[in-house]
């Protein structure tokens, strides 16, 4: 499909952009400038001509440096960093062919496959993902470049398992390929200044320059040669074209505390819109959560959030709803996303200017303001996000629910769950709740959760609430008794009877009949008892994939419960492993534990060997099963092998983590869960949790469909047979649900 260009005029730009589909499909067309002022760069080399597929971009890189240096140009451009980079004269804006790019980046959006999460390296994003914008930054490559190399990783990642020590390659020759087809031939990254930064940082890592080709080719293979994806990048210069905000004279459609206030020129107030969308970007990109979202959606949540800081009062004008056809509603719960994320990142002031007391309003404001003839008060009815009341409905319906659970008996029980059904509809819902009338209807809201929200709802608080919460008998109970490990809350309230308050009269008190998990929970407190941070169960959770794969090669540990759905902290670990080989899964847990204990690692372990659940679906009765003591006990949860251990790591295990040196040894609570191959999607979504999710999926289960639902599979018991799933999304269309992402199932 050779094509020579013989002049750069409209009519060849015209049928470039009418070629694009096809072209895309070959693998070499990107983004070409609808004005064609410059050679079209393929491969990071300039080219008058259209190559052949032979002659496909993203040849190897030493096919690049070493064969065709010679068509290098002499002077150095003077074209942008990027394509969509150079501030009011960029090709979005002068393009009559701008809509119908748009169309296409739309549809190539398509052709990105839906991310499944099933990367066992899916802990470790966030940290790849850091390193390739800070050696982006080094290399001096555009933002769109940087946010192209993530897509393309995230794409390869989701469908190949890659060391640990291999991610530095993946993420290098990703941006190696991104560059090619983003940046200009000067900033394009040496393969040299590429390994080099591998060999620095944190996990210094060294790769030949063979190993960096063959990742670039492998890469290449994987994707057919068809790299034409849309980054989010493509889309936020399209979107910021339709800013109606730009010009002098849009002074007025800002805040006094905006930081544009005082900005009036285009150019300059323009660097700040991208500035400030780029930053956004990249803090979705960072998160995982945000890979549920499109290309499009992720740039014009950040272009929203970008006018939301830089004091706009209307953040989603009807020019960009029209546009890109996404209702500010829609965009709404991602863009709290990103500006809650923007309020924790501690680097967050090296890139932001966010407006010091400042109220983000409605144009309703402004406007009722105009009549008043002065500045109308801001109230909720007027903010754009929010304030949420001073105790928030769900809070304190938890707070009863953790209260009348510590009670220890049935009708505790039958109460806390109560109020946690209650609490989970109300986070379910779309909107605040402003009268008592919104939620007497609703399903699971009975009286006295009803009468605890009225009371909020009309003085700010409820006063069971501040009683509970302010009672001697409760801050024993949550902060102390039903923190030591092995503890529930009959000993907890035997211990309360006794004249005990706190850690250190449990043991000055000699005369307590405890359990080994008591004496161990009392004797490692305040480690226990501790809240987990993400980061060191990346660290923890790398240790252990690790050390079962010198003992079974192959096997796939996943991190489960509330850290899979999310949660940025924790008091344990779970992790779920499985094997492809039975056999292997027979005698992987007890094989796993005696090598940690070899490795110094156990303090304490409970095991049960479950049997995995067979004849369950047959009805089979709970199975005992041996502890590491040599005891019975039953399992009561599932009939899964387990080991819930308490262990200790020290340097020799985890390496020398500066964030974490000071706190070693570590001792922390690791639960592990071995599944059979064909129970796995099962287990996994189960042991996601969460634990009224869950109670809601099989309450549904047998309820509408006659099914029971448990971590071994789904099973119709009347006729004796079992639905089989290879994966989650699987499992839940077995169940007629739509696949409900780990995130969404914080209930």
């Amino acid at each position: 499909m050779a094509c020579a260009v013989q002049s750069y005029n409209h009519q060849l730009a015209t049928e470039v952009a009418e070629l694009s589909n096809e072209l895309g499909d070959n693998g070499f067309f990107a983004t070409i400038p609808s004005s064609l002022n410059w050679p079209i760069t393929c491969g990071g080399v300039e080219l008058d001509f259209l190559p052949t597929e032979e002659e496909c971009i993203l040849a190897p890189s030493y096919y690049q440096e070493q064969q065709l240096s010679s068509t290098l140009p002499e002077t150095k451009s003077t074209r942008p960093a990027s394509l969509f980079e150079l501030p009011g004269k960029g090709w979005w804006d002068e393009s009559e062919l701008a809509p119908s790019v748009y169309k296409t980046l739309k549809e190539r959006e398509q052709s990105l496959s839906k991310i499944e999460y099933r990367s066992p390296q899916l802990m470790s994003r966030q940290n790849i993902v850091d390193y390739i914008f800070v050696v982006g930054d080094q290399v001096m490559v555009s933002p769109g470049t940087r946010f192209y190399a993530v897509t393309l990783m995230d794409q390869f990642m989701d469908r190949h398992s890659v060391r640990e020590n291999r991610l530095k390659l993946l993420a290098s020759a990703c941006l190696m390929i991104a560059a090619k087809l983003e940046d200009l031939d000067d900033h394009l990254p040496t393969i040299d200044c590429l390994l080099q930064a591998a060999q620095t940082g944190p996990d210094p890592c060294t790769y030949t320059r063979e190993e960096f080709e063959a990742m670039e080719m492998y890469i290449c293979k994987f994707f057919n040669w068809c790299l034409t994806f849309a980054s989010p990048a493509h889309f936020s210069g399209y979107f910021l074209k339709h800013c109606p905000d730009w010009a002098r004279d849009a002074a007025p459609n800002l805040l006094q505390t905006s930081v544009l206030h005082h900005v009036a020129g285009y150019v300059e107030r323009r660097l700040y819109y991208e500035h400030y969308t780029d930053y956004f970007i990249e803090l979705g990109l960072k998160d995982y959560t945000f890979m549920q979202y499109s290309p499009s959606i992720l740039a014009a949540m950040s272009v929203c959030a970008a006018r939301v800081c830089l004091g706009v009062v209307e953040p989603w004008p009807l020019e960009l709803e029209s546009i890109t056809s996404f209702s500010f509603q829609f965009l709404t719960p991602g863009i709290e996303k990103l500006l809650n994320a923007h309020q924790s990142d501690p680097f967050a002031t090296e890139f932001i200017k966010y407006p010091p007391n400042c109220e983000f309003v409605t144009i309703e404001w402004l406007t009722t303001s105009f009549v008043e003839g002065k500045p109308t008060q801001v109230t909720d009815r007027y903010r754009l996000f929010k304030h949420a009341p001073p105790l928030r409905y769900w809070d304190a319906l938890e707070l009863l629910e953790r209260y009348n659970e510590y009670l220890g008996h049935k009708e505790g029980d039958t109460r806390a769950l109560a109020f946690r059904r209650a609490s989970c509809v109300l986070k379910s819902l779309p909107r605040k709740v402003t009268h008592i009338d919104q939620v007497n209807a609703l399903h699971c809201i009975g009286k006295h959760s009803a009468q605890v929200i009225e009371e909020i709802l009309t003085t700010g608080s409820s006063s069971e609430v501040e009683e509970r919460k302010n009672s001697e008998w409760f801050q024993c109970m949550e902060q102390v008794f039903t923190s030591i490990y092995g503890c529930g809350p009959a000993t907890s309230d035997k211990w309360y009877k006794r004249g005990l308050r706190n850690i250190e009269d449990i043991r000055a008190c000699g005369e307590l009949d405890l359990t080994e998990m008591q004496r161990l929970g009392i004797q490692y407190f305040e480690q226990l008892s501790c809240s987990i941070p993400r980061s060191e169960v990346v660290i923890i959770t790398d240790f252990i994939r690790g050390e079962v794969e010198k003992c079974f090669p192959g096997t796939s540990v996943e991190i489960v419960g509330g850290f899979r759905r999310g949660k940025e902290s924790g008091h344990d670990i779970d992790l779920l492993l499985t094997h492809h080989d039975a056999s292997t899964v027979a005698i992987l847990l007890e094989s796993l534990v005696d090598h940690l204990k070899q490795k110094g690692c156990v303090i304490h372990i409970d095991l049960s060997i479950g049997h995995n659940g067979e004849t369950l679906h047959q009805g089979g009765a709970h199975k005992s099963s041996h502890t590491s003591q040599g005891q019975r006990s039953r399992v009561t949860f599932d009939h899964l092998d387990k080991a819930l251990c308490i262990l200790s790591f020290n340097e020799s295990h985890i390496g020398p983590d500066a964030a974490i040196l000071n706190s070693l040894p570590l001792v922390r609570r690791v639960d592990l869960i071995v599944s059979p191959p064909e129970q796995y999607p099962f287990a996994l979504v189960s042991w996601t949790g969460s634990r009224q999710f869950n109670r809601s999926l099989r309450r549904y289960a047998t309820k509408e469909l006659n099914l029971t639902v448990t971590a071994h599979g789904v099973y119709d018991v009347a006729q004796g047979t079992s639905l089989p799933a290879k994966t989650e999304q699987e499992v839940f269309s077995n169940l007629s649900l739509p696949y409900f992402e780990p995130w969404d199932r914080n209930c």
